[in-house]
């Protein structure tokens, strides 16, 4: 840091705007306490005398200190690199404003998680702790010893608990001003319509194809967003779909797969760091369409393998036009419970 670069910085400082605003608050200041002076000495002219030397050195002494702090803040920014200074300052403006609007609209919002289990105990505790004001969780089974490796949000003390009542006992304990409704059932073609109805969106937390299929062809028809997900083994995916912005589920994956297709998470087993990560990143996609920030994962599915760590994010068709559900004459416009049927393996 050299003499130049100071004298330098000070030229510029005097030429801009705030520097002669605070040089007109100045002058304002010597003027205010100079009128307060004559106020308080109205009379004869010992008295406007007295007044004057009273209140004009306090507002004078605001004003001076103001103008100090002014001067001497672009001095320790000269030493400091005052660019890359005001570069950091400005970036952590703006995400302090993005954390607020995050903040206030994810209070506002509402989310049904559809299965407690490894990818809904990650996604429920991250959405309380976000402070999303109304949480929703479907799931009919109970907490066993066996679940604990992966599913993070239940206890061995809540063992034979179901497990929607465990997770709420979770959420309300890291933020007790969630409202919480749990629905302690499978999800299923007769009930998936109401379960979703109330919520701005829906989490598929799921394990087996036909629930993935239910609940993407449930919102699809009521038009509501949801963020679909799945792990096997050490691999994972995302992707968000948002009704009439992008493809559905049965764009991409047309019908169920065949039995003994595709290996079952019995059968592969799930890692269950993958499962957090994967769960993880379904509540990220849920703040930001609350929050209506960033880029949801739409017309795109990140996929995730932790065992080379390559993680890809994969353009998808924007618009299948013979797709059953979304195309352009849809073949699925009603929930049939035939073509969905649950399988017994549970994440």
């Amino acid at each position: 840091m050299n003499k130049q670069h100071i004298l330098g910085f000070f030229d510029d400082l005097v030429r801009t705007p705030v520097f002669l605003f605070l040089c007109a608050m100045f002058l304002c200041g010597a003027a205010a306490g100079g009128l307060t002076g004559l106020r308080a000495g109205e009379g004869d002219g010992a008295a406007v005398l007295s007044g004057l030397l009273a209140e004009l050195p306090a507002h004078v002494v605001q004003s001076t200190l103001c103008a100090l702090i002014w001067v001497l803040l672009p001095l320790v920014c000269a030493f400091l690199r005052p660019r890359e200074l005001l570069l950091s300052a400005v970036a952590a403006a703006r995400g302090f404003v993005l954390a607020m609007t995050v903040a206030v609209s994810v209070g506002e919002g509402s989310v049904l998680i559809i299965g407690a289990g490894g990818l809904g105990s990650p996604a429920a505790l991250y959405l309380a702790a976000a402070g999303v004001g109304h949480i929703g969780l479907v799931d009919g089974d109970v907490v066993d010893m066996s679940n604990l490796q992966r599913q993070i949000i239940h206890t061995t003390a809540r063992v034979g608990a179901p497990k929607v009542e465990s997770a709420a006992t979770a959420i309300r304990a890291l933020n007790p001003d969630v409202t919480v409704d749990t629905y302690y059932e499978l999800v299923d073609a007769s009930n998936i319509a109401g379960l979703i109805e109330p919520y701005d969106l829906v989490i598929d937390a799921t394990d087996n194809f036909a629930a993935k299929f239910l609940i993407n062809d449930a919102c699809v028809l009521a038009g509501k967003p949801y963020i679909h997900a799945g792990v096997v083994g050490f691999a994972g995916q995302v992707m968000t779909v948002i009704p009439g912005e992008g493809p559905c589920y049965r764009c991409i994956f047309r019908d169920l797969p065949a039995a003994g297709e595709i290996p079952t998470c019995k059968e592969a087993g799930v890692l269950g760091a993958v499962v957090g990560v994967i769960g993880s990143l379904e509540a990220t996609e849920a703040v930001k369409l609350i929050a209506g920030v960033g880029e949801p994962l739409v017309a795109r599915m990140l996929t995730v393998d932790a065992l080379t760590m390559n993680i890809r994010r994969v353009p998808l068709p924007k618009h299948v036009p013979d797709c059953p559900v979304c195309g352009e004459q849809p073949t699925i416009t009603a929930i049939d419970p035939a073509n969905y049927i649950q399988p017994a393996c549970a994440i």
